[in-house]
């Protein structure tokens, strides 16, 4: 009981400490410095993450900033706007993305706009193009005995359901959507990246790459970390010399989530099975 209270009362003094460096830090953005984001875990649509990266792009106390980026990714819409905020703040400063162990899809999406890319060699990046997630129960129904009945304004209301068998005409609307929404991602990689027709239809299948074969097809521009996006800083922009501070973009309570989550060792995994609309996302094995 003892030893419980010990690990509450240090988690507790850990906390206090952690937030209160916090508060401290936010007096160092009123000084030059480079910017440090962190993208990480499934990625929705924010307002306050989009909020806080419009700020960043109007600091003019921050002189580049650099993105790094470890997710699989997340909605179609959430990749869509973190890449044109990324994208925004790359017209007003220098912002340098490096990807970490896993940066696909709308992970990926975001990272386009950026004005350089960094990734490791194992880094595992690519899978453009997106998915819509359904599933269908009605024979798990009729098993347990429980029957359903929808009446619907249009065939293809509320389509997909699990709760009906999917009509022919409702998979080829979804296909449709599904092919739409691609398209207008490869798109984006095609004119961000400059790739040619043949690189193209490479990533078209929505295959992924490893950072190595990444650099070779154009989908990044250079293996390195965050020392090499500092150094490119310094060549490209001669931004050199100024502290590196991390910058927070998401809110106190889902921060001092993520933090409880490394003592807990608790990962909701099956967070993306949650997602809403389209999805662009790479996890395999769940």
């Amino acid at each position: 009981m003892f030893k419980k209270l010990r690990y509450k009362k240090t988690i507790l003094v850990v906390i206090v400490i952690f937030f209160f460096a916090i508060l401290i830090s936010d007096n160092r953005y009123k000084k030059p410095h480079i910017a440090k984001i962190t993208i990480d875990n499934i990625i929705t649509q924010d307002s306050f993450r989009y909020e806080k990266l419009e700020e960043l792009s109007q600091n003019k106390n921050t002189k580049a900033v650099i993105a790094f980026i470890n997710s699989p990714g997340g909605t179609v819409v959430g990749g869509e706007t973190l890449y044109k905020s990324i994208k925004n703040i790359s017209q007003q400063k220098p912002i340098v993305s490096v990807m970490g162990e896993v940066a696909t899809s709308a992970a990926y999406m975001a990272s386009l706009g950026s004005n350089h890319i960094f990734a490791q060699e194992g880094t595992i990046t690519g899978s453009v193009g997106v998915l819509i997630l359904s599933s269908e129960i009605t024979e798990l129904a009729k098993k347990i005995g429980v029957s359903t009945e929808i009446i619907k304004s249009g065939d293809l209301k509320a389509s997909p359901s699990p709760l009906e068998k999917m009509t022919p005409k409702a998979r080829e609307q979804m296909e449709k959507i599904v092919k739409e929404i691609s398209k207008n991602f490869i798109d984006l990689v095609k004119k961000e990246r400059n790739l040619d027709n043949k690189k193209t239809q490479l990533i078209s299948d929505g295959r992924i790459f490893t950072g190595q074969s990444a650099v070779q097809i154009g989908l990044i521009d250079t293996i390195g970390n965050i020392k090499e996006a500092k150094e490119y800083l310094k060549t490209e922009y001669n931004i050199d010399k100024l502290p590196l501070l991390d910058f927070q973009i998401i809110k106190k309570e889902k921060l001092i989530e993520k933090f409880l989550s490394f003592f807990s060792g608790n990962i909701n995994a099956s967070r993306f099975l949650n997602l809403q609309g389209l999805i662009s996302i790479w996890i395999p094995n769940v």
